[in-house]
């Protein structure tokens, strides 16, 4: 279904008016406005302009309010006069106008999205994500999301923008706080071409090797702690950390022995093999299911170690 442009929803007035006069945005919502701006002025040579632009009057000009493309591309084919929608607009509603008009027509890469929301939230401070989300019809867990990208190094925002890296995968190296290891970590990913159970395996097990081992599991419980009994209790919480790093790497051979079966071509002759490789799978799965009754078992035992020493 094609959305009508936000601009068929505001009151204003319909003049031609001489480009001379019109101004950008003091609040531009896009980087690279020349993109496929070439492509659009040829697409308006031919058919003409199908929608108005935009703007508001400022002083004695006219600031741009959405449309800054169409306004290059006529501004390209030398034209001297342009279609306008003048409408009267406060700072933050015209911003407001602006950011629904890119986010319906999608022309705002993540990082000018997120830009965007962080501007309006935060930078400007005209509204909350709850306001922001009922202004543009996002929902507030997608804009909280979107402003945390920018907590990301420039090269995995690059490589979020080029479509190199998806979103959501993006979104699991949040985790990690050093953006130097991040990097690592985004070229990791890139030259393994890892999908998203396998990125959200390996930062897993990231996490638990770059952790303390003795806290990473340890409960935050107010016991009297003695260093000659606490021993054994020491003890029981590396063997609780091991057990649950098979557990990730157990999970992580089955993902890819998962992946491996279902790129194999299906015909009658491989029946034999998918039967065996399911057999194996199930086993897998079985001790997968062991160890995790294991770490259950051992929790178990270290409260009551935990309770003859309290």
């Amino acid at each position: 279904m094609k959305i009508a442009p936000i601009s068929n929803q505001l009151h204003g007035i319909i003049e031609d008016i001489d480009i001379s006069r019109i101004i950008p945005s003091e609040n531009p919502l896009r980087f690279s406005q020349m993109d496929e701006v070439d492509e659009l002025a040829k697409s308006i040579s031919e058919k003409g302009l199908l929608n108005p632009i935009v703007v508001r009057m400022k002083s004695e000009s006219y600031e741009i309010v959405a449309g800054n493309r169409r306004f290059l591309a006529c501004k390209i084919l030398g034209c001297r006069k342009i279609v306008c929608q003048i409408v009267e607009l406060d700072d933050k509603n015209a911003f407001e106008v602006s950011l629904m008009e890119n986010i319906q027509r999608k022309t705002l890469n993540p990082a000018e999205e997120a830009q965007a929301f962080a501007k309006y939230v935060s930078t400007i401070g005209w509204g909350g994500a709850t306001e922001l989300s009922n202004r543009t019809g996002k929902s507030i867990s997608y804009i909280t999301k979107k402003i945390r990208l920018l907590e990301l190094p420039p090269d995995v925002m690059d490589s979020i923008n080029s479509s190199d890296l998806s979103t959501s995968t993006a979104e699991e190296l949040l985790i990690v706080r050093d953006k130097s290891k991040q990097s690592e970590l985004l070229k990791l990913i890139m030259n393994k071409n890892l999908n998203l159970r396998q990125t959200r395996n390996l930062l897993n097990e990231y996490r638990i090797r770059s952790e303390n081992l003795d806290r990473l599991y340890q409960y935050n419980q107010s016991i009297s702690k003695n260093e000659y009994d606490l021993s054994s209790v020491k003890a029981m919480n590396k063997s609780i950390s091991i057990l649950r790093l098979a557990m990730i790497k157990l999970g992580s051979v089955l993902s890819d022995f998962d992946d491996d079966c279902s790129n194999q071509s299906v015909d009658s002759r491989s029946l034999s093999n998918r039967v065996k490789n399911w057999m194996v799978y199930e086993i897998l799965l079985h001790h997968k299911h062991l160890l995790h009754d294991q770490v259950d078992q051992l929790i178990r035992e270290k409260h009551k170690q935990e309770k003859t020493i309290a």
